[in-house]
């Protein structure tokens, strides 16, 4: 993803941080179709599963950030479909769990799974609206707002409250039994 990733401080307090894709290179020597192929679903899982058959305990934090559906307009086997990009997502998150079930490290783990937003089809509502690129544009709709936050197993909480993005760092501290940090009100003007 162009906005998390080292330069921007993401990597901070992970013991490895593995960017899946072609950083060393300049951006004008690949087309973004190139650097896309670079970062598919499937090469991320690679990378996990590398990166876990060196690491030191079974008591790990695992981040994994997939970018496919965001590509699915500059992927020929997406075939400019984001509903083929999610189904494609849909299939190597499958993969990664099974990975993860297959080598028993889904025992006493919690999965949280999210996005960062949602997406423009074209439609709000059920009424169409003036063409617009994807996740784009002001103003935000709900098919923009609401995202998707499955927490696995189930942790004992209101299921219906809402939960902001940046609410999700303190959720994971609490998860992992440290104490919540509660993250800054957004301000008036936002």
């Amino acid at each position: 993803n162009w906005f998390i990733f080292r330069p921007y401080g993401y990597e901070q307090g992970f013991d490895t941080w593995i960017e899946v894709g072609e950083r060393e290179r300049p951006k004008t020597q690949l087309t973004r179709q190139q650097l896309a192929q670079l970062r598919t679903g499937k090469l991320v899982n690679a990378s996990v599963f590398e990166a876990l058959a060196q690491r030191e305990s079974n008591r790990f934090f695992l981040y994994v950030h997939y970018v496919d559906p965001h590509d699915y307009r500059i992927r020929p086997e997406l075939r400019k479909n984001y509903a083929e990009g999610v189904r494609y997502l849909d299939r190597v998150v499958g993969e990664l769990l099974d990975g993860l079930r297959e080598q028993a490290l889904l025992e006493n783990a919690v999965v949280i799974f999210t996005s960062d937003h949602g997406e423009y089809l074209g439609k709000v509502d059920d009424h169409p609206l003036p063409a617009m690129p994807g996740h784009f544009g002001n103003p935000s709709f709900d098919s923009l707002l609401k995202i998707p936050l499955i927490i696995a197993p189930p942790q004992a909480r209101d299921a219906t409250s809402l939960v902001r993005s940046q609410d999700l760092y303190g959720l994971i501290r609490e998860i992992a039994g440290l104490p919540p940090r509660a993250p800054a009100d957004i301000a008036s003007d936002e």
